[in-house]
C-alpha cells in the first residue's frame, strides 16, 4: 500500500515562469539563471513552510501556443530543482501540470491523504533494491514492468501519479524521481529502441509525485504508478 496525497490549504504562491533543471557548469548562463530563479521562488515560498507536518509543492506551467506540449518540457525536470532547494521541508506531494496559454504559477500548502486517484486509472507496482545510481536499478524496474505485461499507453497526452515507499531518513526520495521516470518506457513508450532509458515521458501533461515514508523497508524502494490517457 502507498500513501497518496492531495492538496489541502494553500499557504503561499508566486506567479513566475518555472525553469527546467540545468546540468551546465556553475558559470554557464543557464545555470546562473536557474539559481537566480530558485533564489526568488525560495524567498517567496519558504516563509510559508513552517509549523506543519506535510506539505505539497505545485506548479502550473503555461506554455506558448507555438510549443508542442508533448515534446520536451518534462514536468519532473521542472519540479526537481525547486524540490531540492526546499528538501529540508517535509514535502510529501509534488505536482505539476502544463497547459498552453495559461499563466504560470507555483504554490505550496498543506497535504492530506487521498484514498486513490479519482477516475479510471491503470496501475502497476514494483520493488527495487540496491543503489538508484546504478543502471541495474533502472533495469530491474523496467524489466519488472515488462514481466507484468504492462499495456503501453496509447499515443497522446498522459496523466500520471507515481509513488515511492521508502525510508525517508535513509533515502532522499527526490533522487528517486529521475531514475524511476527513466525506466517507465514500458508505459509511456520508448521512441528509440537503442535508448531504452530515454522514454517519451515528456508527453505527461499532469504529474503527481507521492512519498510514503516507511522505515520498515530499509534501503529497498517500492514504486507504484497510476496512469491514464489525458
Amino acid at each position: 500500500m502507498f500513501d497518496l496525497w492531495q492538496k489541502d490549504g494553500e499557504l503561499g504562491s508566486v506567479s513566475i515562469q518555472p525553469l527546467l533543471a540545468s546540468w551546465d557548469s556553475v558559470s554557464h548562463p543557464a545555470h546562473i539563471r536557474l539559481q537566480a530563479y530558485l533564489d526568488e521562488v525560495e524567498a517567496a515560498l519558504r516563509p510559508s513552510l513552517n509549523g506543519h507536518s506535510r506539505y505539497y509543492l505545485s506548479m502550473e506551467i503555461g506554455l506558448a501556443a507555438k510549443i508542442d506540449i508533448l515534446r520536451h518540457h518534462d514536468l519532473e525536470n521542472y519540479l526537481t530543482p525547486l524540490a531540492h532547494r526546499l528538501r529540508d521541508r517535509p514535502i510529501c506531494l509534488a505536482s505539476a501540470v502544463k497547459r498552453i496559454g495559461v499563466q504560470s504559477r507555483i504554490s505550496v500548502g498543506t497535504a492530506v491523504p487521498l484514498d486513490q486517484p479519482p477516475g479510471e486509472w491503470r496501475h502497476v507496482s514494483a520493488s527495487c533494491t540496491g543503489s538508484y545510481e546504478k543502471k541495474e536499478w533502472k533495469d530491474g524496474l523496467r524489466n519488472s514492468l515488462f514481466s507484468q505485461r504492462v499495456q503501453a499507453a496509447s499515443p497522446g497526452p498522459l496523466e500520471m501519479h507515481t509513488a515511492w515507499r521508502c525510508d525517508a531518513d535513509r533515502r532522499n526520495w527526490i533522487y528517486l524521481w529521475k531514475p524511476t521516470g527513466d525506466a517507465l518506457g514500458p508505459i509511456v513508450g520508448e521512441p528509440e529502441s537503442s535508448r531504452p532509458f530515454n522514454p517519451a515521458d515528456d508527453r505527461i501533461v499532469s504529474l503527481g509525485l507521492h512519498l510514503t515514508d516507511d522505515d520498515r523497508v530499509g534501503y529497498d524502494v517500492e514504486v507504484g504508478v497510476w496512469w491514464r490517457e489525458g
